[in-house]
């Protein structure tokens, strides 16, 4: 499912796994812990699903409610 930090999932732009990553306060973020992407609003069932797999729990929407609206 993944390719170096990126994430192929049919219908999704630039998803990727921010393991790896320095926080503010110097720690890293674990692989496979935080992912974001352009466009989660358009992921199919079977992305979702492979998602589930790899263990996502929580989905976070960060867009504006006109955003959403669009």
């Amino acid at each position: 499912m993944t390719t170096s930090r990126h994430i192929l999932l049919e219908k999704t732009l630039n998803t990727r796994d921010l393991g790896g990553m320095v926080t503010a306060d110097g720690k890293k973020i674990r692989s496979g812990m935080l992912i974001r992407s352009g466009n989660l609003a358009k992921l199919t069932a079977e992305g979702a699903a492979a998602l589930q797999k790899e263990g996502l729990g929580h989905v976070i929407d960060f867009r504006t409610a006109q955003e959403k609206r669009d």
